[in-house]
Order: structure tokens, then sequence, then C-alpha cells
């Protein structure tokens, strides 16, 4: 049985930063910087090479402009799993969708900073795919072992912010120009 919740009185709490205000601030800086941009909610789809997939194919379909999805993945681990997070296994699964696609970048971080083992996610584009294959990764074989870190190295396309004081949960971040 749950416990149940107990008041305590005297204590008042506020929410001074959530990930809902933090996407909010994302889409009035990039029209403030010029672009058009919106705000789709909550990811919507929990397991990150879904959510990657489900994003991509969104994005293309979208107008121009920025485009911003907020909350946190899951991946399901191998038994040995490899170097990277749910942000870079989401970037890398979108990226298989949109190869050969021009006009698109999408960014997948953690507003902390760090990803799973490793850095706080990755900023994928048109040649991803292209510059890890050549770096000598494959992308499927990656996100089998949950090592889209070492592909997204690869290619060149890891997000390294280091710790950022605040967690807001994540941020997918598409780009269609």
């Amino acid at each position: 049985q749950r416990p149940q919740p107990r008041e305590i009185s005297g204590v008042q709490t506020h929410v001074v930063a959530s990930n809902r205000h933090a996407r909010a601030a994302i889409v009035e800086a990039a029209k403030t910087a010029g672009h058009s941009a919106e705000d789709h909610g909550p990811l919507p789809v929990s397991d990150a090479a879904a959510c990657g997939e489900t994003l991509a194919k969104e994005l293309l379909s979208l107008a121009r402009g920025i485009h911003v999805w907020g909350g946190e993945t899951t991946v399901k681990l191998p038994d040995h799993p490899g170097h990277g997070g749910r942000n870079q296994h989401l970037a890398l699964s979108a990226a298989r969708v949109l190869a050969g696609q021009q006009g698109w970048a999408l960014l997948s971080g953690a507003s902390d900073g760090s990803d799973g083992n490793d850095d706080a996610g990755a900023l994928v584009d048109s040649g991803t795919l292209e510059r890890g294959g050549d770096a000598g990764y494959d992308a499927s074989d990656c996100l089998a072992r949950a090592a889209a870190g070492d592909f997204l190295e690869g290619s060149g396309d890891l997000l390294h912010t280091g710790p950022t004081g605040t967690n807001v949960m994540d941020f997918v971040i598409g780009y269609k120009y």
C-alpha cells in the first residue's frame, strides 16, 4: 500500500524551474534570434530509439524553424552496455531516419550536462551517418550495444557542456531550414 501524503503546516513550495519553463525559454530565444519556433510539449515515446525515429519523421513533415520537445526517454541496456546515454541513442536513431535528407539538424541533450555514462548528448545532421561510417562505426551495431556514444564520437557529433548545476530533464531541439 502506498504511503499517504501528509500536510506540513506552514510549509510553502514554489516551482522555480521546470522542463516546460525551459522549453518556453528556448522558443523565446529562437524567436528573438529571428526564427519561427514551436514547443511541441513532452516527448511522444518513452523508448529512446523509437522516440528518435518518431521525432525524425515528424520533423520532416513540419514547417521550417525550431521545434522543441522535452522529457526523458529510456534505453533497455544489454548485459555489457557501451559508451553513451539516452540522448545519444535518441539522436543516432533520428540520424538514421534523416540520413540523406538535407536541411535539418537535431540536438538531444540533458539539461544537467550528463547523459548516461557520457557527455550531455549529441547534435546530429544529414552527414552524421556518413562521418561515423567513415570512422569505422556501424549505427545499427552501436545502437544494439547501447554504444551510440562511440559512433557519435567518431562522427564528431557529441555534445559537451560539462555540469550545468541544474536538472529540468532533457530536450530535443529540431531545426528545419
